[in-house]
């Protein structure tokens, strides 16, 4: 139930930022990208691996 707790900010944070991107989609006719993209990243930015090339 712990691990619940500690996602529900993050699950409120996305939920939240699909709204807003929505009805920003919705009332300016814009992708909701716009808005989808930056909230994403900083919800999801601790996931994010760091890039690496190989060549």
């Amino acid at each position: 139930m712990e691990a619940y707790a500690t996602w529900l900010p993050v699950i409120a944070a996305l939920v939240a930022a699909g709204a807003a991107g929505g009805l920003i989609a919705g009332l300016l006719g814009v992708g909701g990208g716009i808005v989808l993209v930056p909230a994403l990243d900083l919800a999801l930015g601790t996931a994010a691996m760091p890039s690496t090339s190989r060549s």
